[in-house]
Formats: C-alpha cells, structure tokens, sequence
C-alpha cells in the first residue's frame, strides 16, 4: 500500500505541476524541452537504437501478458487484490514517467512562435491557392515516384529501409528550424502493424524508450511523411498538429522524390479537407487537376484503411480524442486540422500563396494558355471565370496542351550530367604523372562521341537551363519554377555541362590543348601543341565542336538550338586564354578571347560560374568567399556576360539559409548545380532559387556503370585506351 501512495503522490505532482507550467510556455521552451529533453531523448534513442526490434513492443507485450501469467499460476482473491495494486502503481509512475519523458513538450512555445509564422483565420481563396500549389507540386513529384505493377506509387526502397532516410530530411531542416536538429534512431516499422491497422493508427512513439514507430503496412505514399512525424514526436514535438506540419517541412526539404511526394500528399490531405469543409464548389472545382497517377495513389490510400474500419477503429478514435484532451489540446482530433493554419502562414510567408498581380481574368484570356507561361493556379483563376457554354475545364486544357503539332508538354525528370575537357591524346594523357587522376575524372574525345551516339539513340534531346526554369513574381516577390517545356512525344530533356573548361597549366601539360579558337570558317575550334611541339588545330578534341558537329547531322538531338553550359573558373584565365588580373598581358588575351565567347554564345553555348580559385564554399571564410565571388564577376563575369547558374566547385552546396547563399542570390545566381547520384531537383522555398544535381560523367562512372539508366557504359567505355588499374 506503501507503494501505491508514493505512486499517486508522483501522479499528483505530475498534474498539478502541468497545470502550474501550462501559462509558462516560454520558461517550458528555455527550461526543459531545449535542455533536458533533447537529453533525454537522445539517450533513450541511442539505448533503444541499438535493437533492431521494437523495446516498447516487448514492454508492452509484457505489460498486458502478465496478468494472465500471474493469476493462472495461482488464482485467489488476494492475488487479484495484489496485482490491482501493483498495477494502478505502475500507472501511476508511468503517468510520471510519461510527463518528466516527454509530457511536458504539450507545455512548450507553438510551433508558429518559434519559427515567426503569423496564424490568422484564412480565406476561402487563400485555402484554394495554397490547395493548388499543393496538388501542382503532387502532380509533380508524381512524376519522379516510381510505380509498382498496379500503376501505385512504390518506395526508392523497402518499407523498413526507407526508414533510415528520414534523418536526412532533419539534417537539412534544421538549417531552417535550428530546434530540429539532433541525431536519433530510425523510426521502427511495429510488429504489431496488423493491429495498428484496426486501431486506425498509422505511428505512434513511445516516450518511454524513446522509439518512433510506423506501421508498416500502409500503403508506400503515406510511409516517409508518418516516419518523419514520428521523428517529429521525437525531438520534441508532442502536438500533433504541429507534427504534421514538420512532416511536411522536412519531406518538402528532402533530397529523395519519393518522401517530397509523401509530404505534399499529407500537407494536400489536410488542405482539401479544409477546404471541401469550407467550400464544397471551389473544392470539386480543383480536383479535376489531379494526375492519374496522384488519383490512382488517393484511391489505393482510401481503400487500405476502409479495409480496416469498425469499432476497434472507432473505439481508438475516441481513446485518442480523450488523450489529446487530457494534454490540454482543447480541440481533442480536430487538432489535426489545425496543420493548415500552420500551412497557410507558412505559404504566406514564402510568398507562396497571397495576393496576385494578374489583374481580373476573363475568358479572353484563355488565348494565354497557349503562351506556356501560366502556373496552374493562374489557369484555374482563368477557366473558374468562363460560362459553361464558353469553354469547358477539358477544352480549356486541350486548347492549351496543342501549341504546335507534334509536341506534348514534360513534367518529368531533366537529367543533367557533366564532364571534364576530353582527353584528344590518351597515349600522352594517360603516360603523365598524373594518370590516374586523369582516367578517374575525365573522358576521352573518343568515349564522349560514344556518349553522344548512346544518347541520342536513348530519345535524349538538348536543352539549357533557361528552357527549364524561369523567375517569376507573386505576392511581391520573385520565386522560381519549371517552365513549360514542351517536346516531341517520347523526348527527355537532358542538361549537359562542362566543368573547368580554362586549360590549366597541369592539363595542357598532359596532352590536352592550349585554347578555343575559331577556324577558318568562324567555327569553334581546338589549338594545342603535339607532342613532337608541332601545333594543331582540331575539331575533335573539344566537347564543343563535337557536341557543334553532332547537332548538325542531327538536328532533333537538340532543343531550340540548345547546346550545353561551360562552367567557369578564373585563377587561370578561362577558354584557355590567361585573363586573370596576374597576368601583364591579360588585355591582349581578353581582346582574343571575346570573339569565342560571342560565337559560343551565337551558337547555342551558355555559360556558368565555378567560382573564380575553385575553392571549396562550404569551408571559406564568409570574407574570402565573398572576395571569391567579387572577383569572378570582375574577371569573367566581365567578359561572358551575365548568368544565373553556379555550378560548385567539388559540388559542394551551401546552406540555403547561410550569407554565402543570400550573397550568391544577390549576384543574380538562381540556378545553383552540387553533384550527386541522380538529376535531383529541388525549388527553393521563400527565394528565387532552384537546386539541382549533377551527375558525373567520368572514368569512375563509366567503370562502376553508375548511370545506367541513361546510357549503357560498356558502350561508352574505351578501355583499349585506358591505363589498366
């Protein structure tokens, strides 16, 4: 009995002390859930991370099966009246535990306070726009997802590997919410998903080992948002509200399509229920815009969980409205709805929805849609304001989707790959001291004309950057977006650039040429010395005359005369001419050079900055990177003209929230190039910024067969000419 007092007396101290901390928010921020907990939390996840089976599943296995245990050993009264006991003990420091573990987050700062959001009551309109953006970017991500045999939305990976890529979504969020940060155990898929399914529960945590847990049978779409809301319980998030709403921040932040997918689809959820509450017209007025794809996953989403439905479902409904209700979210379920405010203020603040500039629509706009230049927000503005008998939904989009015969609009994928100035001489390259590193990270003229070839055979066609995305203003402030490009059926747009195309001193050594020139027919050209010190001029040693001469014998490899993008540095001069300020007779060099600039340009070219040392952003000094960036434009930007991509040298980004980037921005950059696996691309939230990564076309590549889904390397691939390593 001793027991069972000093269990109530915690359970006492518990309550009345969240009821004393529930008008001090501010002190539960500072004091416990920035301090202790986060403490707490990461010991608990790194004990409990070590398993690869869920602890609390085994506690609470334990927890419900030893009563039956205890009682069939030896049934009496007294033994009941002891275990009752025992067990309203247990309850009682749990309920302790529970408040001291992680209880106490219920108390802290709004999630809205912490990262400056304004919540006001929102307008039908504002819940349409932001419900548009929401299905455009659905739409888009759809196309990035891949599909299992039914035509639904799969994973990258399995369910339970899925899992481990949640932290990677935190790591970037944190540069936005610094109260994200911390490293913690995955998230669990539970062995008791089966149950969770009747329940109706789609995760749930435990504060008491500090384990996220998922269940694992839903459907592909709603895993990677329901692990990163977990996650968000996590770190301190106890609402649930605001849980969804990081959901969404870090998946919408995520470098992998599949988890931007499922945070739109749960941001989309939310949003549309608000709105069919609001405003049934205007939400079946929208909903026509959903892809097939997006539609197909919706259904498949909604005939999972009505499999499931029944009192278990309802009854857990209610345990969890009562819950929510005890920890002082007054609104009990309808606290899940409250992620729109959330969502509305955010969008607001990155100018994502508000007041547009447009003008008032009318019917006679409809002409416009044939520009390619409005967003589907401006569309449905149009077509909402057109009589029936004017044009339909569907004429309005098939006027708008047939501006020339022959051509359907893309949304998917633009790969984007790079390489290195070729490798004309490989017996001379490839005996230099620096061999390897020129077979690791270079092609030779021979491979890339292969490259050419295995592309064009795969339905790649050329483009630039400015045919892919554009700035545009809403609410006041510029953002970027895709553009809508449009290509002959079967056609994949495909991005090609070329780092360090200056001719340093070290590949010129190794057998590369000295320069571009223009020969006799004003076309670009190569000049270099043989080895014998015999000079040449040549059209095959050079990525730009080969790419040049490719698109002329076939001119549908290339998309409005698009050619490729030729990234800058400027410590050595660019194109091969020694332009840098060090150099006394850089005024002779910079009067040679410009008449190949402008017949780049005439031709197709675009070009980028590499930064001007080639020098690592991410580790200068914010003083040294800014002088970096001053003097590229100094020095190249000068003589190239103007350009918004930043390709980074090593494909080392910056945070989008540091200086570098506000300064790289106020240079003009908007389209900024790291490296990676795949063609990643991500638009920038609240700037006019869209991310993107490269993929490297090298001697690794083509060894490892990295790329394979674009090209087949053995075809590529000289070894004949390659050193054997």
């Amino acid at each position: 009995m001793r027991k069972l007092i000093w269990g109530a007396a915690l359970a006492v101290i518990s309550y009345v002390t969240t009821r004393l901390l529930s008008s001090s928010q501010l002190l539960v921020e500072q004091r416990y859930s920035t301090t202790v907990y986060p403490r707490i939390a990461a010991f608990l996840s790194r004990t409990a991370g070590r398993f690869s089976f869920s602890l609390a599943e085994i506690l609470l296995l334990v927890f419900l099966a030893f009563p039956f245990v205890y009682m069939l050993r030896k049934p009496s009264l007294k033994r009941f009246i002891h275990l009752l006991v025992s067990y309203l003990t247990t309850l009682f420091v749990l309920y302790f535990m529970f408040v001291s573990l992680w209880g106490l987050n219920y108390l802290r700062l709004p999630l809205g306070d912490i990262m400056g959001l304004s919540l006001r009551p929102s307008s039908v309109e504002e819940l349409r726009d932001l419900s548009l953006y929401l299905i455009e970017q659905a739409n888009e991500y759809r196309l990035l997802v891949r599909e299992d045999e039914h035509g639904v939305m799969t994973l990258n990976d399995t369910r339970r590997e899925s899992l481990h890529r949640v932290q990677t979504g935190y790591d970037i969020a944190q540069g936005l919410v610094p109260e994200l940060a911390g490293v913690y155990s995955p998230p669990k898929g539970a062995l008791i998903s089966t149950a969770l399914s009747y329940l109706g529960i789609a995760g749930i945590y435990s504060p008491f080992t500090g384990e996220a847990h998922i269940n694992i049978n839903m459907p592909s779409s709603s895993i990677p948002a329901t692990a990163v809301h977990e996650a968000a319980h996590q770190r301190g998030f106890s609402r649930e509200d605001e849980a969804n709403f990081i959901a969404y921040l870090v998946c919408s932040l995520h470098p992998d399509a599949d988890f931007r997918y499922s945070g739109t689809l749960l941001a989309l959820n939310h949003t549309l229920n608000a709105l069919y509450r609001a405003d049934r017209k205007v939400f079946n007025e929208i909903v026509i815009l959903y892809s097939d794809g997006l539609r197909r996953d919706l259904a498949f989403v909604r005939t999972f969980w009505q499999r499931y439905e029944g009192p278990a479902e309802r009854a857990a409904d209610r345990v969890n409205d009562a819950y929510l209700r005890a920890n002082q979210q007054q609104d009990g379920v309808a606290s899940y709805g409250r992620m729109v405010d959330l969502l509305l203020a955010f969008a607001r603040d990155r100018g994502i929805i508000g007041v547009e500039t447009d003008g008032e629509a009318g019917p006679e706009d409809s002409r416009l849609f044939v520009e390619g230049s409005l967003t589907a927000r401006q569309r449905q503005t149009i077509i909402s304001g057109l009589e029936p008998h004017e044009m339909t939904y569907g004429q309005a989009r098939n006027f708008m989707e047939r501006p020339a015969r022959g051509v359907t609009p893309y949304s998917g994928a633009v790969e984007h790959i790079f390489v290195h100035p070729l490798i004309p001489f490989p017996e001379v390259t490839f005996s230099h001291r620096q061999a390897n590193g020129f077979d690791d990270w270079f092609v030779t003229s021979k491979e890339f004309q292969l490259l050419l070839e295995e592309l064009y055979t795969r339905d790649f066609v050329l483009v630039n950057h400015e045919d892919v995305y554009e700035e545009y203003m809403v609410s006041g402030a510029w953002r970027m977006r895709r553009k809508e490009l449009w290509l002959p059926e079967g056609k994949k747009p495909l991005i090609i650039s070329i780092d360090d195309m200056n001719y340093y001193t070290y590949m010129r050594e190794a057998g590369l040429p000295d320069k571009l020139v223009l020969d006799a027919d004003g076309r670009i050209a190569l000049a270099g010395r043989r080895r014998d010190g015999t000079e040449y001029v040549s059209r095959t040693a050079c990525v730009v005359p080969v790419l040049d001469d490719f698109v002329s014998r076939f001119p549908d490899f290339s998309h409005k005369g698009a050619k490729g993008t030729i990234a800058l540095t400027g410590y050595e001069g660019i194109l091969g001419y020694r332009i840098q300020h060090a150099n006394p007779q850089r005024h002779d060099e910079q009067t040679a050079v410009m008449p190949v600039v402008e017949q780049l340009l005439k031709s197709g070219w675009r070009f980028a900055s590499h930064s001007w040392g080639h020098r690592d952003f991410s580790a200068m000094s914010y003083v040294n990177f800014v002088t970096d960036a001053d003097r590229w434009q100094t020095e190249v930007g000068s003589l190239i003209g103007p350009t918004n991509v930043m390709i980074y040298p090593f494909g080392a980004s910056v945070p989008q929230d540091s200086p570098k980037f506000a300064y790289l921005l106020s240079q003009g950059f908007r389209v900024f190039c790291a490296v990676g696996p795949n063609s990643f691309e991500q638009m920038a939230s609240g700037r006019p910024a869209v991310m993107k990564d490269r993929r490297a076309v090298d001697g690794i590549a083509l060894r490892q067969k990295r790329h394979e889904d674009i090209f087949a390397a053995e075809r590529v691939l000289d070894l004949a000419a390659r050193p054997i390593r």
